[in-house]
């Protein structure tokens, strides 16, 4: 059966460390700062930003129970790309591209508290700052928001892998094995899930377990 935009997942995240999510700009005045991403004037997450997260973790849990999973970035014939979509960017690929079943929304971060932070560049080679690479960026230092997944269509089948996939990806999340936005590397970017899962860890695990050798290879129609 096919489903609608009124089917959603959502996870509510609270801040742990300072997020930067950014627009790839900075201000126009000194000191050059690197801007976050804001909807309506107020701090928030991209949905593409959100989208690559939860992907790049899936490609990873998949793989982690021997499932292929996207060996090749847009490879259409994997399980992420029937679920999160793919383009034809591969000239030697048959497939024309599929769209997402999947709909990741801008997430507004509410009690949002922004601070601007000063960093040295690491020089690659030694390891210590590199001289006269001083930047600037915003962080969010506090603040809630919730991660909203829209259904966008597909089957039965399909929406309960996705839906499966991205539980294991939020708890990933808030254990704090991966992190949001830029800087994770240097302890930014973690978040934690602040109510419990809307399906249970184990019952996720079964789930994809059960359903991933189920579904028809990519390209499918959304």
């Amino acid at each position: 059966s096919e489903g609608s935009a009124v089917d959603q997942i959502a996870f509510p995240f609270e801040l742990v460390s300072a997020l930067h999510v950014g627009t790839g700009q900075t201000t126009e005045q000194k000191p050059y700062t690197a801007t976050v991403v804001r909807r309506g004037g107020s701090p928030a997450v991209s949905g593409r930003s959100l989208r690559g997260v939860f992907r790049s973790r899936a490609e990873f849990i998949l793989r982690s129970v021997g499932v292929d999973a996207c060996a090749m970035v847009n490879c259409g014939r994997c399980v992420i790309c029937l679920l999160f979509g793919h383009s034809a960017d591969d000239p030697t690929s048959a497939s024309v591209g599929v769209r997402s079943a999947l709909r990741f929304r801008d997430a507004l971060i509410t009690d949002a508290q922004v601070s601007r932070r000063s960093h040295v560049a690491i020089d690659r080679f030694t390891g210590g700052a590199t001289d006269k690479l001083l930047f600037t960026e915003e962080v969010v230092d506090h603040g809630r928001f919730e991660v909203r997944i829209d259904r966008l269509g597909g089957t039965d089948d399909r929406w309960e892998l996705a839906k499966a996939l991205l539980v294991l990806v939020a708890q990933d999340l808030s254990d704090g094995y991966v992190g949001v936005g830029g800087g994770t590397t240097r302890g930014q970017g973690t978040v934690r899930l602040t109510s419990a899962q809307p399906v249970e860890l184990a019952e996720a695990q079964a789930t994809v377990r059960a359903l991933v050798g189920n579904l028809p290879a990519s390209p499918v129609e959304a």
